[in-house]
């Protein structure tokens, strides 16, 4: 994964890294020779943290690995590594396993023949790049009905990306690969606040609701709600928002070999696999247990008998790296939550502004004041820190539409570290940290432009 630092002189490189050793010096005499507080500390360490995150002068992972460093002599050892004992990042490496499974079975190469058929029928490509915008649009599309079948956006991107890895690659221009790679991604991945089930914070919040509120928001109600503007619209503008970011003007278009005989049997091996990993992320709410663990058994599969599509060896060539970037910033999180810090902020800030009192006053606060604490946190983690103060400060007859413009706000993400899905996105190391920092937050501020009005206005009508 190339990032900024690539592109920095040595001299300048040799002096970030005095930089971190410095900064953890600091931290050493502040925390254990001056005896200041570690929430604290911990404070800076995520402040300085963003920072680097946000202007990408070091790869995102080297600043993770400092991160947790920072964290065990400020905090503990404990709550350092606490993000290796999410199953969120382990679903990340999991994930990035089943996709290398994935692109060695066929699977992909498979998918991208079909598609090539349907719309390219004569085979022909006389306008390349006509044919990208028309599969830019068609992959965003099949990422957004990825969302009401596959529950988590981590397995739905780690599937996805080595299918639109291989379809990028028809094209020349690194522009028009980056293109076809980032979009459908960023689109499965936004289009899943359109559904219930169709996102990490979405799930807290509505478990939040209604364990705290005492009120019951069904499947079929946040479907019916929000899937059309924030899962369709959502899926349409991102493949607009893209083809302007990233222009396949002068590219060339490969076209496939026509598909012969039936499915190879790793293909269809994958394929099963695949369905079986489907089987188990539909029932969850049934038997409770965590998407990693069906990513788990689709790659314990895979390098078993009957089916032997990687082999150990295989997993030598496969980098895991990212899983330090989640890591990080889910130790973050924790140590945000667990000290109360977070907690304080979220109080402070809602304290700081005049609570409205109209529904849309309300609506419109709530995403203005997440969005914020966006910058900061996770999305999961601000959802479960600020709903329960949300929710004490609306009634229960305007909780449903408060909360569904929070879950708008969680879904808007602007840099990687705001998420573990964005990380798993880099960790394919197709798209560089600047490129997918300016597609999310063109994507992001087009649908708050665009989009995010009409969705309120919808929550306002029906309540």
């Amino acid at each position: 994964m190339r990032t900024a630092l690539s592109r920095v002189p040595g001299n300048a490189r040799a002096a970030l890294g005095v930089f971190l050793v410095s900064v953890t010096l600091v931290l050493l005499v502040l925390r254990y020779a001056l005896g200041v507080d570690g929430s604290t500390l911990l404070v800076g360490i995520v402040l300085l943290a963003v920072g680097l995150w946000m202007t990408n002068l070091l790869d995102p992972t080297l600043v993770g690995v400092f991160v947790i460093g920072a964290i065990w002599l400020t905090q503990s050892g404990e709550r350092a590594l606490v993000g290796f004992t999410y199953p969120a990042t382990w679903l990340v490496v999991f994930g990035i396993v089943m996709g290398e499974a994935i692109e060695r079975s066929g699977l992909s190469g498979r998918f991208e023949r079909i598609l090539y058929e349907r719309l390219l029928p004569t085979g022909e490509v006389t306008n390349p790049e006509q044919v990208y915008r028309k599969l830019l649009v068609v992959l965003c599309l099949v990422g957004a009905g990825l969302a009401l079948v596959v529950p988590s956006a981590m397995v739905r991107v780690l599937v996805m990306a080595p299918v639109v890895t291989e379809i990028g690659a028809r094209f020349t221009r690194d522009s028009a690969r980056v293109g076809i790679f980032t979009g459908p991604l960023v689109a499965t991945y936004y289009s899943g606040t359109g559904v219930q089930t169709g996102s990490l914070p979405n799930v807290v919040v509505v478990d939040i609701l209604q364990t705290s509120g005492g009120v019951e928001v069904s499947w079929v109600e946040w479907l019916l709600t929000m899937f059309p503007i924030m899962g369709v619209a959502r899926a349409v503008l991102v493949a607009v928002v893209v083809a302007r970011l990233c222009r396949p003007a002068g590219t060339d278009f490969d076209s496939p070999e026509p598909t012969r005989g039936t499915v190879d049997d790793q293909s269809w091996k994958m394929t099963v696999l695949l369905l079986f990993g489907v089987v188990i992320w539909l029932t969850d709410a049934w038997h409770g247990l965590h998407p990693a663990f069906g990513a788990l058994v689709v790659v314990l599969l895979a390098l078993l008998p009957p089916f032997d599509i990687l082999s150990v060896d295989t997993l030598e060539d496969v980098d895991v790296s990212i899983a330090l970037f989640v890591a990080a910033v889910f130790a973050i999180a924790d140590g945000l939550t667990a000290t109360d810090v977070a907690g304080q902020a979220a109080r402070t800030l809602l304290g700081t502004i005049p609570e409205p009192t109209s529904l849309a006053g309300s609506i419109v606060f709530t995403f203005g004041v997440t969005l914020v604490s966006m910058l900061f946190l996770e999305g999961a983690a601000v959802a479960s820190i600020l709903t329960p103060v949300l929710l004490e400060s609306v009634s229960a007859a305007h909780a449903t539409p408060v909360v569904m413009a929070e879950a708008v706000a969680l879904g808007t993400y602007f840099f990687p570290y705001q998420s573990g899905v964005l990380i798993a996105i880099l960790g394919e190391g197709v798209v560089e940290t600047k490129q997918l920092i300016v597609i999310a937050s063109a994507c992001s501020i087009a649908s708050t432009v665009l989009l995010v009005p009409l969705q309120f206005a919808v929550l306002v009508l029906l309540s």
